[in-house]
């Protein structure tokens, strides 16, 4: 049976079982290696404050949004307009990876290969490694073969991150645009540019 087919299944009943069960307390056996998948749903791959104090939890989740943050800058660099991280981008980017299915986990084993990359050819986590490093990092996570973790997370990480970027109408700063295109339209698109 393959890995798809059994994700699958699992998910199946589990959502078989959430809506038999009434909710109940999450409860994880730290003598074992195993974790619920509620769990493990709760926030890129964060154990539980059961288990670690709210400190080591708090600390993780900081790592994560840095490190988030330094891959949308590198894909929104600040230059005449604000940098991703300067709106914020990575905090929207993890709010909505709350709300999607499986994203969560795309986020962490994503971030997890950025920082596995790091220490393997660099020997420092990817946050100290200068901005020139970390871009040949994700520029070889774009480079990788369709459908491999580095590219899926490569991909998705500049849609998101340009899309929620150019929602803020502080990005427009030196593009031109002074609204965005729907509803209106830009009625005067036939005129050259100022």
């Amino acid at each position: 049976m393959g890995v798809m087919t059994v994700l699958a299944r699992s998910a199946t009943v589990a959502s078989r079982e959430l809506r038999a069960k009434p909710p109940q307390r999450v409860r994880m056996d730290v003598s074992s290696s195993r974790i619920s998948r509620r769990v493990f749903a709760q926030g890129l791959g964060a154990v539980p404050m059961a288990v670690f104090g709210a400190t080591e939890v708090q600390a993780q989740s900081r790592v994560v949004a840095e490190l988030l943050a330094a891959v949308a800058d590198l894909i929104v660099p600040r230059d005449r307009s604000p940098s991703a991280s300067d709106l914020d981008v990575h905090h929207r980017i993890l709010a909505q990876a709350r709300t999607i299915p499986n994203y969560p986990r795309l986020l962490s084993e994503g971030l997890g290969w950025l920082e596995q990359q790091a220490r393997g050819r660099h020997g420092a986590p990817f946050l100290q490694l200068p901005a020139e490093v970390q871009a040949r990092i994700l520029t070889a996570a774009f480079a990788a073969q369709p459908q491999t973790l580095p590219r899926v997370f490569a991909d998705r990480m500049r849609a998101d991150v340009l899309a929620t970027y150019y929602r803020d109408a502080r990005a427009w700063a030196g593009t031109g645009f002074e609204q965005p295109i729907q509803p209106m339209g830009y009625p005067d698109f036939q005129d050259p540019p100022a």
